[in-house]
């Protein structure tokens, strides 16, 4: 294991211990809102039909504005993702520690965002965004079943693909609209 990998285990170990813990109710949770941060997969596991998920998103809240977070480095290559009422936030080198990981600037520009739900749609295991998803304060905080799991993440959506990072996305937007049918009647 090399040296920025434990600094940032250990980054994240002590920003977990500060994490709140809240409870909610999931139907007034998803009628309340207002912006959606999404956090995007580290570049290599951006696919063509990410912008179909994030449509799909779009459709299922639409009344939600919307931040995409990229990766260091990835901003001109998710120039294709577009969602109507979102923006795009990326770090620059300035922006990060000397292990990879966002410094408390950029973290307070997440955290001024005050989002109301968190959707990582990396479907392995990122440390940059499990940082960001442990220091964000957005109350809920959606991730892969067996990435990180609970506190970083206070529900995990247990996909039957393992393989396919696709298909375990879209397992994530299925269970969202789900919640959302089940809201609405």
């Amino acid at each position: 294991m090399g040296l920025k990998k434990i600094a940032n285990n250990i980054k994240l170990r002590l920003k977990v211990r500060k994490i709140g813990r809240s409870s909610y109710a999931l139907g007034e949770m998803f009628d309340a809102i207002g912006h959606i941060l999404i956090l995007l997969p580290p570049l290599k596991l951006v696919k063509k039909d990410m912008k179909g998920l994030l449509d799909d998103l779009g459709r299922l809240f639409p009344r939600a504005a919307y931040t995409l977070v990229s990766h260091p480095g990835a901003s001109a290559e998710y120039s294709v993702l577009e969602l109507s009422s979102g923006n795009k936030l990326s770090p620059n080198e300035t922006d990060l520690s000397w292990s990879g990981l966002p410094r408390r600037q950029f973290i307070e520009k997440i955290k001024n965002l005050e989002a109301d739900l968190l959707i990582d749609l990396s479907a392995g295991k990122s440390q940059y965004n499990a940082y960001i998803t442990a220091c964000s304060g957005v109350p809920v905080r959606i991730g892969t079943y067996g990435s990180w799991g609970n506190p970083i993440y206070n529900i995990e959506i247990k996909s039957n693909y393992i393989q396919n990072e696709q298909l375990i996305l879209k397992s994530i937007i299925e269970v969202l609209k789900n919640f959302r049918a089940g809201v609405n009647n």
